[in-house]
């Protein structure tokens, strides 16, 4: 397995080690080596999922397991469910039931902030007011990671997906489902 954005537990008699980057800021890289018994060994590298146009740019540490690996593995395949199922896993998980809205669960300044913040950005309320408040703070992180200039298709995991067809065996730890559904729960 070359990636994964999640942690990981071992097995009796695996060993864990930090890897050594070239980078005089190894200490700040979150990438890790686990190594079981058996001598299999297993590459995790936490990752953003953001990024802009620059292109990404791993250490050759990294770059060097990569090449001699076989698997990636992603935190959730956001590939694995239609446009369709993703609409319905949103409405389902999303939005609030009728005739409920916004208003009536978050604060009043709370809510007035947001109606501001939406009006700067060419928004009428209607849009929002039957989300989940989680599903309001995904949007306006998203409006404000646009005005950034960040997106997540130049995200590490989104670069190591792209990278990996055709080379690598990619899985996933999880679905949008087992992602949303604990967050509109919770």
């Amino acid at each position: 397995v070359a990636a994964c954005q999640t942690t990981t537990t071992t097995k009796p008699g695996s060993k864990v080690k930090r890897a050594k980057p070239s980078d005089p800021n190894a200490a700040l890289t979150f990438f890790w080596e686990v190594e079981g018994s058996d001598g299999a060994r297993f590459f995790l590298l936490g990752s953003v999922h953001l990024g802009d146009a620059r292109g990404l740019s791993l250490d050759p540490h990294i770059e060097r397991d990569w090449n001699a690996s076989h698997e990636l593995v992603v935190q959730v395949d956001a590939t694995a469910l239609s446009e369709i199922d993703t609409i319905g896993a949103t409405h389902r998980h999303g939005l609030l039931p009728e005739p409920m809205t916004l208003r009536q669960v978050v604060r009043a300044d709370t809510y007035q902030q947001l109606a501001a913040y939406m009006k700067q950005r060419g928004y009428d309320m209607d849009r929002v007011d039957q989300m989940r408040p989680w599903l309001v703070a995904h949007l306006v992180t998203g409006l404000e990671y646009d005005a950034l200039g960040l997106d997540s298709q130049n995200g590490v995991e989104a670069v190591l997906r792209r990278r990996a067809q055709g080379t690598k065996t990619v899985g996933s730890l999880g679905s949008l489902l087992d992602h949303t559904g604990p967050i509109a729960t919770g």
